[in-house]
């Protein structure tokens, strides 16, 4: 999580219908890795040749290594809430670390149905399996800066959100636990 934003992953794979999905989902790993400090590697293929589970897989793993990354949660801001303007693009995104992920409040303006899916999908896995609750909007002429978008934020949200507060111990709840 407190890396230096160097991105590693290696991904194969083929996307017949849509060969630009697989170039911005790499893409946006590697704005989440550059803009949230995070250093990601490692390999991801595609084994049964549906780029569907190669997106699906890589998300649902980053989204496992985050839940393991932040623990118990104890002492962290736990949120985290950004607009970002991005050559004629603009993308909203917050995110509460509650553990209680699941369907993301998402919506885009990306035009191409194969990168909305994508994206749309990339984003449920990892909230469902990092118990990130993800509020995200974006809009704009492109589909590419608003994927771009979408991981400039997911990573600075992540970093921001799990920066500590010195005046807490604990997992800021009134509960004393997050999920």
């Amino acid at each position: 999580m407190d890396g230096e934003g160097k991105y590693t992953l290696k991904i194969t794979g083929r996307d017949e219908e849509a060969p630009q999905a697989l170039v911005l989902f790499n893409h946006f790993l590697q704005q989440v890795a550059r803009h949230g400090l995070q250093d990601l590697g490692g390999r991801a293929e595609s084994k049964d040749g549906l780029v569907h589970h190669l997106y699906e897989d890589t998300s649902i793993v980053l989204g496992q290594a985050y839940r393991k990354a932040f623990g118990d949660k104890a002492g962290i801001s736990r949120v985290s809430y950004l607009k970002w303007p991005f050559e004629r693009c603009v993308g909203e995104m917050a995110v509460d670390l509650s553990g209680r992920g699941g369907d993301p409040d998402f919506e885009t303006e990306i035009r191409d149905s194969k990168l909305s899916e994508m994206a749309y999908h990339v984003i449920l896995s990892l909230s469902r399996e990092s118990g990130i609750d993800i509020y995200a909007r974006t809009s704009g002429w492109s589909d590419h800066h608003q994927l771009e978008l979408l991981g400039k934020l997911l990573g600075r949200n992540v970093y921001n959100a799990t920066r500590r507060l010195e005046s807490y111990t604990e997992p800021l709840s009134t509960k004393g636990t997050l999920g």
